[in-house]
C-alpha cells in the first residue's frame, strides 16, 4: 500500500478525459493521518467541491454527538420531538417507528431519495418548510412500515437536521462546525451555502460549466469541503474515533449501511460515502482495517468513473 498516492493519481488521470472531467482534487490516509494530497487536470489540490451525500456521513457524526450531549434514545420514537411536525398522511400509530437510529440509516421509511438544489439566487427555505415540500423536492413522507428494509432517504437526513436544530437550538451548519468541523480540523469546511473564491466550477456530463446549486437539505447535501479536509474525517474512521454503529451494520440493512455510513456498497472491509449534487461527485473510503483511506473530489457528473478508478486502488 505504499504507492497508494501514486496510484491513485494515476488512476484518476487516466479517467479524467473519457469522462469528461475537468479534474479531481484528491488525497490518501495511512494509519489514521494525512499522508498526500494532490490534484489532476484543471483543479487546484486546495480548491473546495460540493460533497453531496458525502454530507450525510458528517452530518450523521454531529447528529450522534448531539444525541449523547442531551442524552437522546436512538431508539425513541422522533416524531414528538419535532415541534408539530409527522409525514402528512401516515396511518396512525405508524410514524412512532421513526427513531434517529432508523432515519441514520435509511431504514425509517420516509420519502425523497435526493434532492436537487435550487438556483444561485433562490431563497433557501428553512428546514421545517423544507419538510412540508418547500424548496426543492416534495413533503417528507412516509412511503414504507419503519424497520422493515433499507430506503435511501435524503428526506430522512433532513428529518435529522430538524431535529439536531430544535434539540440544539442552533442551525444546523453552525452545529456542524461546533461538533465535526472544528473538532476534526477542517477549517476550509462549511455546510453554509456561500460562495467563496476557492470554489471549483461545476460542470454537466458533457464537460460544460454549470451553476453551482444551492442546497437547504444541508444533512443530506450541502457539505463543501476540501481533499485535504475530508480526509482528516477520513482519519477518523481510520482511527475508529468515530461514534460506535457508525461502521457497523445497522438492522435492516441487510449489510449495506451503518449510521451516515456506506459500507457493502464501497467494498468488503470498506466504510464510507459516495456523493453526487449536480455538477459534482465525491467520494470518501476508508479500510476498516485502519491502514489506508482515500477521498476523490470531482467537479463534474462525468467523475463516477474517477470515483472507481480511484477505488480499485484502495481495494486492491
Amino acid at each position: 500500500m505504499n504507492d497508494l498516492p501514486r496510484r491513485v493519481a494515476r488512476a484518476a488521470e487516466a479517467a479524467l478525459g473519457p469522462s469528461r472531467v475537468p479534474g479531481a482534487a484528491l488525497a490518501t490516509v495511512r494509519a489514521g493521518e494525512l499522508e498526500w494530497v494532490g490534484a489532476v487536470g484543471q483543479v487546484q489540490p486546495t480548491a473546495r467541491f460540493q460533497a453531496g451525500s458525502v454530507s450525510k456521513a458528517l452530518a450523521a457524526l454531529g447528529v450522534l454527538r448531539l444525541a449523547q450531549r442531551v442524552g437522546a434514545d436512538l431508539d425513541a420514537p422522533l416524531v414528538p420531538a419535532l415541534d408539530g411536525w409527522r409525514p402528512p398522511g401516515a396511518p396512525p400509530g405508524l410514524e412512532d417507528g421513526i427513531t434517529l437510529r432508523r432515519v441514520l440509516s435509511h431504514t425509517a421509511g420516509l420519502s425523497i431519495p435526493a434532492y436537487p438544489g435550487l438556483e444561485p439566487g433562490a431563497a433557501l427555505p428553512d428546514t421545517a418548510g423544507l419538510l412540508r415540500g418547500e424548496g426543492d423536492a416534495g413533503p417528507v413522507r412516509l412511503v414504507a412500515r419503519p424497520g422493515t428494509a433499507f430506503r435511501y432517504s435524503g428526506g430522512g437526513f433532513t428529518v435529522a437536521q430538524h431535529w439536531a436544530e430544535l434539540a440544539s437550538g442552533m442551525p444546523f451548519a453552525r452545529l456542524i462546525d461546533e461538533l465535526v468541523l472544528a473538532p476534526l480540523g477542517m477549517t476550509a469546511s462549511t455546510f453554509r451555502q456561500e460562495p467563496a473564491d476557492a470554489d471549483a466550477t461545476p460542470h454537466d456530463a458533457q464537460g460544460a460549466p454549470m451553476p453551482a446549486y444551492r442546497h437547504a437539505a444541508l444533512a443530506a447535501a450541502g457539505l463543501l469541503t476540501t481533499a485535504a479536509d475530508l480526509a482528516r474525517f477520513a482519519g477518523a474512521i481510520c482511527a475508529g474515533a468515530i461514534p460506535d454503529g457508525m461502521a457497523a451494520p445497522a438492522p435492516a440493512t441487510n449489510g449495506r449501511y451503518g449510521l451516515g455510513l456506506e459500507l457493502g456498497a464501497l467494498g468488503e472491509g470498506l466504510a464510507g460515502h459516495s456523493g453526487q449534487n449536480r455538477g459534482w461527485r465525491a467520494l470518501v473510503a476508508a479500510r476498516l482495517d485502519g491502514t489506508a483511506a482515500i477521498v476523490v473530489l470531482c467537479n463534474a457528473e462525468g467523475g463516477d468513473a474517477v470515483r472507481r478508478a480511484a477505488l480499485a486502488q484502495l481495494a486492491g
